[in-house]
C-alpha cells in the first residue's frame, strides 16, 4: 500500500476510526432515506444520497492524503479507490 510513520497499532486504530466514520454515515443516510420515502420526496432523497456520498469520498480522501503525506500520489490514490470499493460507494 504506501508507507505511514504511524506504528502496527496506530494504523489499526485509524483504519478503526474511518471505518466507524463510514458505517455513521451510511447509518445517518439511511435513517434519512426513509425518512424522506415516508415523505415521498425521491428528488430530495438523491440530492441526499450524492452529498452523502461526496462527504464520505472527501473523509476518505482526507484521511489517506494525510496517512501518507510521504507517498507516491499514485499509491494513495490506488488505496483511496480501494477503499471507496470497500465502502461501496465507488
Amino acid at each position: 500500500m504506501f508507507e505511514t510513520t504511524l506504528n502496527t497499532l496506530g494504523v489499526d486504530v485509524f483504519y478503526k476510526g474511518l471505518l466507524d466514520q463510514v458505517r455513521e454515515e451510511r447509518e445517518n443516510v439511511e435513517d434519512n432515506q426513509a425518512l424522506i420515502l415516508a415523505l415521498g420526496d425521491i428528488a430530495l432523497l438523491h440530492t441526499l444520497q450524492d452529498n452523502t456520498d461526496r462527504e464520505v469520498r472527501e473523509t476518505i480522501r482526507e484521511a489517506f492524503e494525510n496517512a501518507g503525506a510521504e507517498s507516491d500520489a499514485t499509491v494513495i490514490q490506488g488505496a483511496y479507490d480501494n477503499a471507496l470499493k470497500l465502502a461501496a460507494i465507488a
